[in-house]
């Protein structure tokens, strides 16, 4: 069976009815994907400034929290992943990757998960530098950022 970790992104056009979020989502659904969570994500999810005046969100975000199959920890072995991932990241770029989104990264490669997200900047490199399968569901950036508005 396999597992998949959606970038928090997703989950943020999901609940916006963004069609490519909701079809991202519902797909792995339907063929019986494991849902991973990290707890990293939950931090992030519930972050927005919006769930401490409107209780529908908070408990909007917090269905997807609960909603997963499995929440992941950040164990040492993901830290010192996400380590080794920035390391090469730097090297390779120049740039630094944010912490956040290297323990994603790392979380779905040591649960051999599928990384499904739109952040080609930061994830779609990885595919190469550390054979992360990454996949962004989103066709169009342009339809996304007029949905957005």
């Amino acid at each position: 069976m396999s597992k998949v970790l959606f970038d928090t992104n997703i989950y943020l056009y999901h609940y916006r009815k963004y069609q490519d979020g909701v079809d991202a989502i519902n797909a792995e659904l339907t063929k019986g994907a494991i849902i991973l969570l990290s707890v990293v994500q939950i931090s992030k999810l519930l972050s927005t400034t919006a769930i401490d005046y409107d209780e529908t969100i908070r408990t909007d975000m917090e269905r997807y929290t609960s909603s997963v199959h499995r929440v992941v920890d950040v164990t040492e072995g993901i830290a010192r992943k996400a380590a080794e991932i920035r390391r090469l990241w730097k090297t390779r770029t120049g740039k630094n990757l944010k912490l956040p989104d290297a323990i994603i990264a790392a979380t779905a490669l040591l649960h051999n998960a599928s990384l499904i997200g739109n952040n080609d900047k930061d994830f779609a490199p990885l595919r190469d530098i550390v054979e992360l399968d990454y996949r962004n569901p989103i066709k169009s950036q342009e339809e996304l950022r007029t949905f957005l508005r």
